[in-house]
């Protein structure tokens, strides 16, 4: 019995942050379920799920991707599974002075914290001249 031998088609993801990650899927596959095909259908809020369950999962906004350039075609290796989360619709990033939205809230909440706390144990502690 000889065994069938499978190509595939290597990537290189190019992210905006100047970051490049690699990624390959089998070469006969058809163009619109593979990488380039997805990453040409998708919503700009959608997100990539490239990865394999051994080396593990990059999730990866498409807005966030600024070219996917293609690489050689090899002979055998493992296959990618290329996906993007269909209930992940609304996905943005929210940033203030350099904060996520949570970290900004929670920033604010502590100023907010530490001036109650200076008002109300002042007549207490009192101040140094």
């Amino acid at each position: 019995m000889k065994k069938e031998t499978k190509y595939c088609q290597n990537y290189d993801i190019h992210l905006l942050n100047g970051e490049v990650i690699g990624a390959s899927e089998a070469y006969d596959l058809p163009a619109e379920k593979g990488l380039v095909g997805k990453f040409e259908k998708a919503d700009d809020n959608e997100i990539f799920e490239i990865g394999d369950a051994i080396s593990g999962f990059a999730y990866i906004p498409k807005r966030s991707i600024l070219f996917i350039s293609t690489g050689d075609v090899r002979e055998g290796g493992a296959d990618m599974e290329v996906k993007i989360n269909k209930e992940i619709r609304n996905y943005t990033e929210s940033m203030f002075f350099g904060l996520s939205m949570r970290q900004f809230l929670f920033s604010v909440l502590a100023c907010g914290v530490a001036v109650g706390l200076f008002f109300l144990l002042r007549g207490r502690f009192g101040t140094e001249t």
